[in-house]
């Protein structure tokens, strides 16, 4: 169709003159952008001026613009033959897919995934070497006596029945009880409080019934009982108002004195549990009195409360060469701490807490609660969680695992642990 006089190719445009006469002015109503834009005339041109570039349409595509001659009037002529015609741009056509029938077509289907278990290494704890220890926070034995005669204890007695489910289940090596397990609110500041006052006898009893209940529970395990601040009032109420009786002891066969009397172990009876073959001792000299489960993580009651943030970070930061569990703030935390040891060895610390046994509702004697005109505690959640912490650890200097184990004080007292449910027998 088109056999041109001359040919002029770059790299960006070429040009093919048309054998027609005199060329016209562009007619851009020609322009070829893709087969749906053109006449089935312009394609053919197009194709034509392809081949005369010396490329195959099949293969090549381009942008044409064709030029007709326009009349007296300036119109372009439509009837009249292109002039000439502008390659602007060539690409190579991307080849289509042919079709195929249905019986043609087939899928390659992907190789099944094959997925395999890791690879493991479990080992079951050695009962010899590998040690556990259930620590019990805060119990805070005591209550208090209303005007109509009724009684408001102090601590959760639903509480401490599943801390004793947990321990009869676990049957830990070590029960450790981390401070504050009587609140003495008379030996304290709320000595001049008549709600309170002859309640220190009961509260010695309730206290060692709860270090028997737990012997009854779990009979092999060691029991540590450390004092807390709400312990200490006792001693401190004796030196400071009779310390002619500090260091009193029992009178003994031979002449010969006794044992120590007025000691926390002394009042709570613990060497009636020793006869009956449990381990427990209690541990005195609050603040600084502790127990060290191994070489690393060491158990005390604290003296520090953070009500704004974390204590446990705060602890840690303050004692940063040992990880440490702790009581004294009624609140579960946790709070992990890597620094640089010796020889620059990483060494990871931790912080923990485990909450408390005692109520949450306000019957616990402290900074936010109050009483009523029946002098009956006033009802007032504090920012506190029940719980307890099983820790998992080898003696000396080794790792360890801390696991807090929540009591859902509003949902029936319900805690969950290894795939089962502890609730108390009430509920």
């Amino acid at each position: 169709m088109i056999k041109g006089e001359q040919v002029t190719r770059t790299a960006v445009q070429s040009e093919v003159v048309l054998p027609v006469g005199e060329r016209g002015e562009v007619d851009y109503s020609g322009v070829v952008s893709g087969q749906a834009l053109a006449t089935q005339e312009q394609i053919d041109a197009a194709d034509e001026v392809i081949r005369e570039l010396g490329f195959d349409p099949d293969t090549v595509g381009a942008t044409v613009q064709f030029r007709r001659p326009r009349d007296e009037n300036g119109q372009i002529m439509s009837d009249q033959p292109m002039t000439s015609a502008t390659v602007d741009a060539l690409w190579i056509k991307k080849p289509m897919p042919r079709k195929m029938s249905g019986e043609e077509f087939s899928y390659v289907q992907p190789a099944p995934a094959v997925v395999r278990p890791t690879k493991t290494r479990v080992r079951t704890m050695n009962r010899r070497s590998d040690k556990t220890a259930l620590v019990i926070p805060d119990i805070q034995i005591g209550r208090r006596l209303d005007t109509s005669g009724q009684w408001h204890n102090f601590h959760d007695v639903e509480a401490i029945e599943v801390a004793r489910m947990l321990a009869r289940y676990i049957k830990p090596d070590y029960i450790i009880f981390n401070g504050d397990n009587n609140d003495f609110p008379s030996l304290g500041k709320h000595g001049a409080d008549p709600t309170v006052c002859g309640t220190v006898n009961w509260t010695l009893q309730q206290n060692h019934d709860v270090y028997a209940g737990f012997a009854a529970d779990s009979p092999e395990s060691i029991q540590r009982v450390l004092s807390g601040n709400h312990d200490n009032r006792l001693p401190r109420y004796i030196r400071e108002g009779a310390p002619e009786l500090i260091g009193i002891r029992q009178a003994g066969a031979n002449g010969r004195l006794g044992g120590l009397a007025l000691t926390m172990d002394w009042l709570t009876n613990l060497q009636a549990l020793r006869d009956q073959g449990v381990d427990i001792q209690w541990l005195e000299g609050y603040p600084n009195n502790d127990y060290w489960l191994n070489d690393r993580l060491r158990i005390i009651h604290g003296d520090m409360v953070n009500s704004k943030g974390s204590t446990a970070a705060k602890l840690l930061n303050n004692n940063p060469m040992s990880s440490v569990i702790f009581g004294h703030v009624h609140r579960i935390e946790s709070h992990y701490k890597t620094t640089m040891g010796s020889g620059g060895r990483p060494v990871q610390h931790s912080a923990h807490s485990f909450g408390t046994l005692a109520r949450v509702d306000g019957a616990v004697p402290s900074y936010h609660s109050s009483l009523g005109a029946d002098e009956s505690p006033m009802r007032y959640f504090e920012n506190w969680q029940q719980g307890v912490g099983l820790v998992e650890f080898k003696k000396g200097d080794a790792p360890f695992n801390v696991t807090p184990i929540p009591i859902h004080t509003h949902d029936g007292h319900v805690a969950f642990f290894d795939g089962k449910e502890f609730r108390p027998t009430a509920a």
